[in-house]
């Protein structure tokens, strides 16, 4: 925040020093907090290839890990790196690599397992070539394929929507980023439509120590009124009003379409299927997709077929 030209010039030297000894963990976070430099100053394309290197870097130190713990531990770094790397993409446009290459132990095995029945002989597994495979499995099916990834220390959701051809638009994939700095389990949760931003643009800036903290405890799956009831005192599970548990049991559903699908629903235009992808990482796979209620009131798997993987 200082001097951040001072301190790529000294994490440089660092960079150099530790490649000259050996000190490979030194290493990966001297690319990661060169990548994260570059990417506040706008170079979105030195910071990629940082965040590379580095993602590289801590693929290799896998087999030199001795324990669980240890193991864990460089996945959680991993997963880290890998969603800098993705917002890196997203603002330098790279919207199709932001998707396939920022999760990679997630999004390209299953990009890889939808498209096998739909790559030519030509296909390889590079980037562009899975996508394109993506593509065509959606126009076969008619389906919208829709990913989420959950940027913890931005407190921000990228939606990523990859659809076939039609009529009237070509194939493509698009990316919309959701807010949720409003959205917090202890709290209030807003559905206001207008707090879910189009861009990241907003995002640029690193949160402070306390808004890290308060992005751990925000709690993105829903929890049926069963479990609920059961977590209530016995007197106040069976005396409460049936009306208002069910309004509440219904305002989560009608909250979470507002997060989950508001921001797209125009890009199912079309479609018959919707394949959600859920990060399991933020406690996405409690979602009940298809029960998500629009503001009237009518659930999503009325108008779709509906799949979770």
């Amino acid at each position: 925040a200082g001097n951040p030209e001072r301190a790529i010039q000294l994490y440089e030297e660092s960079l150099a020093i530790c490649r000259e000894v050996g000190r490979h963990s030194a290493e990966v976070n001297a690319l990661y907090n060169l990548a994260d430099l570059y990417q506040e100053k706008g170079d979105f394309a030195r910071a990629i290839d940082y965040y590379r290197d580095s993602l590289h870097l801590q693929s290799s130190s896998w087999t030199r890990m001795k324990t669980d713990r240890e193991r864990a531990a460089l996945l959680q770094k991993m997963q880290k790196t890998a969603k800098g790397l993705e917002t890196a993409l997203l603002q330098d446009g790279q919207v199709e690599s932001a998707l396939l290459e920022a999760d990679i132990w997630r999004a390209r095995g299953l990009c890889e397992t939808l498209c096998a029945p739909n790559m030519s002989p030509d296909d390889t597994r590079e980037t562009r070539d899975l996508m394109a495979a993506m593509k065509r499995y959606a126009s076969k099916s008619g389906s919208v394929i829709v990913f989420y990834s959950y940027v913890t220390f931005r407190k921000t959701m990228n939606i990523y929507v990859v659809r076939g051809d039609t009529k009237d638009q070509p194939a493509s994939c698009t990316c919309r980023s959701v807010d949720l700095s409003d959205y917090d389990r202890q709290g209030d949760r807003s559905t206001d439509e207008s707090k879910a931003s189009a861009s990241t643009s907003d995002d640029d800036q690193k949160p402070s120590a306390g808004q890290a903290s308060s992005a751990k405890s925000l709690y993105l799956g829903w929890r049926p009124e069963g479990v609920r009831s059961m977590m209530l005192p016995q007197e106040d599970a069976y005396t409460s009003d049936r009306g208002w548990r069910d309004a509440v049991k219904k305002r989560d559903l009608k909250e979470l379409y507002q997060i989950y699908i508001s921001r797209i629903q125009d890009l199912f235009d079309g479609a018959k299927r919707i394949i959600f992808v859920p990060d399991t990482a933020a406690s996405m796979t409690t979602v009940p997709f298809g029960a998500l209620q629009k503001p009237e009131g009518r659930h999503l798997i009325q108008d779709f077929s509906i799949a979770v993987v």
